[in-house]
This record gives structure tokens, sequence and C-alpha cells, in this order.
């Protein structure tokens, strides 16, 4: 994947910042291997009910299928795997993905659990940290988001910005 990473940043100016992100996380940030093997190419088919060889050939949304299938992988070896997709398309791939692996957990107890995040998601729970502590900083931050992210509404914005009232009429 840090292949894949490398040229978006490349090609679309809007990701400039992640490879400052990857370079300051250094070893703290993982990327995925590019590599595919039996158990990723299992996952592959999973997600796309294709091969995973005639699936990796077809470019359009290979980057979620991807990390879904590595989610996958990653649960079925006890893993935990928390996939950060905002694609409204993945996400549902995701769920699906997830509910598999809650099938899979019935027979064997040891597998682990897919979590789906969104950038929508991250905020909240920044919200509740009291890492945003005020509506003006929600705001900035939900519009650096929304200028990479195609699937950020400005819907989710209000939804945020009342998320985020209400969080604070309940605190002492």
């Amino acid at each position: 994947m840090r292949d894949e990473i490398e040229a978006k940043c490349r090609r679309d100016q809007r990701f400039s910042e992640v490879r400052r992100v990857m370079k300051t996380a250094g070893s703290r940030l993982v990327t995925l291997a590019d590599d595919v093997d039996h158990e990723l190419a299992s996952a592959l088919r999973v997600v796309s009910g294709i091969p995973a060889r005639e699936r990796l050939e077809t470019p359009r949304d290979l980057g979620e299928v991807v990390v879904i299938a590595h989610g996958i992988k990653m649960a079925r070896s006890g893993v935990d795997a928390y996939l950060l997709i905002d694609d409204r398309d993945a996400q549902r791939r995701a769920h699906r993905a997830a509910r598999t692996i809650a099938k899979e957990q019935q027979r064997n107890p040891s597998i682990g659990n897919i979590r789906i995040l969104s950038s929508v998601t991250i905020l909240r729970a920044l919200i509740d940290l009291e890492e945003i502590t005020h509506i003006e900083g929600l705001r900035k931050t939900f519009n650096k988001l929304h200028t990479t992210s195609w699937s950020l509404e400005k819907s989710d914005l209000n939804d945020l910005e009342n998320y985020f009232r209400s969080t604070r009429k309940s605190r002492p």
C-alpha cells in the first residue's frame, strides 16, 4: 500500500500532507503490505466475489477493497482490525466483511473483530475526549478533512455541530 499512497500523493496535491504525516509518524505508522499471500487472496475473494488476481487488475476502488481484505486477514489471525473508511460504498463492503467475520467467530472465538471508523466517528471521539473544545476548532478540522474526502458532506458538519452542542449541555 505504501506504493499506492506515494503515487496518490504525487498525483493529487490534496494528499501532499499525507507524505509529511507518514514521515513524522515513522515506524509508529504501519502501512499495509503490497504482497498478496494466500490469506490476503482469500480475503480479497470474500470482499470482491472474484479471484484476487482478477480483482487486482481492476483499479476502481482497489485501495478500499485491499484495506478491507487486510482487515479480514488481521481478524482471522486473532487481531482486532480498525478500518478508517469514509467512502460510503466501501463502508457497506466493510460492514459486510465484519458480519462475515462475526459469523466465523461463532465457530472460532479466537478470531478478532473488524471495526469500521470514519472521519465523523473520529471527530465525535475527539469531541468526547475534549480534544476539540470549541465549535470553531471543529469547523476548522472538518473543513481540512473535507478537502481530501469526497464522502464527507456539509450535513455531516451540521450533525457534528449538533453533537458538540449536545455534549456540552450534558456536562456540569
